[in-house]
């Protein structure tokens, strides 16, 4: 029993001294992480932090709009230093506040400062300090020659009426202008009459539609396509628009002009989705650069494009990146 007790002593100092030796060895861990933290901090000078922030300040202009022809520099002597000096010339509807919250984001630099200066008729002046060294300066005058041009841009979510409860109350906080389908179904009517703040919702007629009062069933007598086309008059009055699918199966038969007579009668406008570009891509960046060349501001066009909900999501970070440059997006009723 002794020994016992003899062995269990002996552990116990072994593993005493097993969790002090992992100690030390943390502790001196640390504190050679925190002198390095110290050097690097302490070798990281001011002009190696102006050349960031420099190409952070270029790249946040060139986002809202404000490409390099607008943008001019010289040097120029402040306190016994020589720093650049900006001359930007931008649109007359160009936001400061906006882009000074932009730098803010992008430039995570400690000890930086952005002060603004606005006087009447002057341009606006920006300083740009990290600590108590001023790093530039930019003087932005507003012109009518710089006025960024502008596309004219709709998107219409075509499968909106397929996502979830989730995924739909994103698309619907979203604010900017968005065009959103739904199949002909009655549950729909109080969304469309909901009034959403930038939302304009349509109704598309497809295979998919369940509800019997608006299916558009090929194999129908006429009499019961006629009611069908009625009922459907009467759920989309608010605008007279319906859109349908190409694919359907209404559409690829003999019947389909009977109902488009129906609609004609009843002056609701028909458009098929095969007349809209459709941007898709399984690989993001592939998509993302579509996106980008089909919405970029540089290249001035009116488009109205298809995109799933599910592409919406994964590209509308981008979206809003051609927004913040100048797209504009519109109802699907603007562009006619």
């Amino acid at each position: 029993m002794f020994d016992f007790f003899k062995e269990k002593k002996k552990s116990n100092v072994v593993i005493f001294f097993f969790v002090a030796t992992f100690a030390l060895v943390l502790i001196n861990f640390i504190l050679e992480l925190t002198i390095q933290k110290k050097v690097l901090r302490s070798n990281n000078s001011p002009q190696i932090e102006k050349e960031k922030i420099e190409s952070l300040f270029l790249e946040t202009l060139s986002e809202r709009g404000i490409g390099k022809k607008f943008v001019s520099i010289k040097k120029i002597k402040k306190n016994g230093d020589l720093i650049n000096s900006y001359i930007i010339v931008a649109p007359n509807d160009f936001s400061v506040p906006l882009l000074i919250a932009d730098l803010q984001e992008q430039i995570l630099f400690a000890n930086l400062r952005i002060l603004s200066r606005e006087k009447k008729n002057k341009p606006v002046s920006i300083e740009i300090f990290y600590g108590d060294n001023l790093l530039f300066e930019a003087n932005i005058n507003f012109s009518l020659k710089a006025a960024i041009q502008k596309n004219k841009i709709a998107i219409l979510i075509y499968d909106f009426y397929r996502a979830s409860e989730f995924d739909k109350k994103i698309i619907l906080n979203w604010p900017f202008k968005l065009n959103l389908l739904l199949v002909l179904d009655s549950d729909y009517k109080k969304i469309i009459e909901s009034k959403k703040p930038y939302k304009k919702f349509y109704f598309l007629s497809n295979d998919d539609v369940k509800d019997i009062k608006y299916k558009i069933n090929p194999k129908n007598s006429q009499a019961r396509l006629k009611a069908a086309a009625s009922n459907i008059a009467s759920l989309i009055a608010e605008n007279n628009i319906l859109f349908y699918d190409n694919n359907s199966a209404i559409v690829k038969s003999s019947q389909f002009e009977i109902i488009k007579n129906e609609f004609d009668k009843r002056k609701i406008r028909l458009f098929g989705l095969q007349r809209f570009k459709v941007l898709q891509d399984e690989n993001i960046n592939e998509l993302i650069s579509k996106i980008t060349f089909g919405m970029d501001p540089e290249n001035i066009k009116k488009e109205i494009y298809l995109l799933s909900y599910e592409d919406f999501l994964r590209t509308k970070a981008r979206i809003e990146k051609l927004i913040k440059k100048g797209t504009v997006l519109y109802f699907f009723e603007e562009m006619e």
